[in-house]
């Protein structure tokens, strides 16, 4: 217990035990692109640059963008990028990437070793762990495999709940009020939902590393690409940094069933009827398919993102961010009959300043008529 308590204490205070990690902890945001431990690394956005132009050339030679749409004005459309909703992202990233590494990740390293050891300990594991062993590249590759998997569950798991408990939803709902997306979207999360999904996440990955460790009688070690797990850096490498763009990008609608596509996500941040509370997965799309909220797009879908029956005046700064759920969860909490049920409207009106600026040169989007609304307890 002794060893526990020295170790959580160590993984805790570690951003504050010296100058060096406590200013490499505030310098989040700038590590954000400039390492390779967020999606939005340096080598992951060159990647996404490289597949937007893939995209954009197909769709050109397709006949779907205009003959004098350029890359640049496809990729960084001034309309998204300047956009208040967009400016909120930056400032609020920034700031909230500093509090992650002061607060957040070592938090995950706590639960993480907290629910490893404690299981060990239960299980007698840990004594009769060989010190050499692990070292075999197969037992690598099943434990990165496993941890993976492990991982990607708890996020659907997490991401799922911030969806249908009510009370969680008013502290992810900052996430889905973007207006626009780009890249820095995807950090635009509440430290409710962050400190939730850490939980979580240590959780199930504490527990998956001492089963592993404990039935094979190995010290944990997994394969890594630059200190990431090998398969989450393919993910990021490859497309994490369009699930929060304009970019449509779509696998098919077989391999969609599989995967979670960047155009799956952008669909899960739709404010229309039919999108809501889909595609909840990170990585796999297995998991929805096992929950019953996959949603397989047959082809390019017009999108408004946010949040239906909300005033985007309410999240327009970082401040506001921060603290408007709480004051909802409060509402929520003392009077429960008060809270407004959220209404949906498949066909906003094109006037409405939530609808997201079309991207520069795509053929405008027709308009269906307007389906009936409906509501859904928020």
């Amino acid at each position: 217990m002794t060893w526990l308590v020295a170790k959580l204490k160590e993984y805790v205070l570690e951003p504050f035990s010296s100058w060096d990690n406590f200013r490499s902890a505030i310098m989040g945001g700038v590590k954000a692109i400039t390492t390779l431990e967020h999606p939005t690394g340096w080598l992951f956005l060159f990647s996404a640059i490289v597949i937007s132009f893939l995209a954009y050339y197909f769709a050109k030679k397709r006949g779907e963008l205009e003959p004098a749409t350029t890359f640049r004005k496809f990729i960084f459309p001034k309309e998204i990028f300047t956009h208040p909703s967009a400016v909120v992202d930056y400032k609020f990233a920034f700031l909230d990437l500093s509090l992650r590494d002061l607060l957040y990740s070592p938090l995950v390293g706590a639960v993480s070793i907290l629910v490893y050891k404690g299981v060990l300990a239960l299980t007698g594991g840990a004594a009769a762990m060989s010190p050499a062993a692990g070292r075999d590249f197969n037992d690598k590759v099943i434990f990165t495999v496993v941890t993976f998997l492990i991982a990607d569950f708890g996020f659907f798991v997490s991401h799922m709940l911030m969806h249908e408990v009510p009370l969680l939803w008013h502290f992810h709902e900052v996430h889905h009020t973007a207006e626009v997306m780009t890249p820095i979207t995807v950090y635009r999360i509440h430290p409710v939902e962050r400190v939730i999904s850490t939980i979580v996440g240590g959780v199930l990955g504490g527990l998956s590393a001492a089963v592993y460790s404990y039935s094979s009688q190995n010290q944990l070690a997994g394969v890594t690409i630059l200190g990431v797990n090998a398969l989450l850096f393919v993910f990021y490498d490859v497309v994490a940094a369009l699930r929060h763009s304009h970019v449509w990008v779509s696998y098919g609608r077989v391999l969609e069933r599989i995967l979670i596509s960047p155009a799956q996500h952008q669909i899960h941040h739709s404010s229309a009827r039919k999108h809501w509370d889909k595609n909840y997965g990170f990585v796999l799309g297995i998991w929805d398919g096992i929950f019953g909220s996959l949603y397989v797009p047959r082809g390019r879908e017009h999108i408004v993102f946010g949040v239906p029956n909300t005033d985007p005046n309410d999240f327009s700064t970082v401040g506001k961010l921060y603290a408007l759920p709480f004051k909802k969860a409060w509402r929520h909490l003392r009077y429960p009959k008060s809270v407004k049920p959220m209404v949906f409207d498949d066909a906003p009106d094109e006037s409405d300043a939530r609808v997201a600026p079309r991207v520069p040169g795509a053929a405008a989007a027709s308009t269906a008529p307007a389906a009936p609304a409906v509501t859904r307890a928020n």
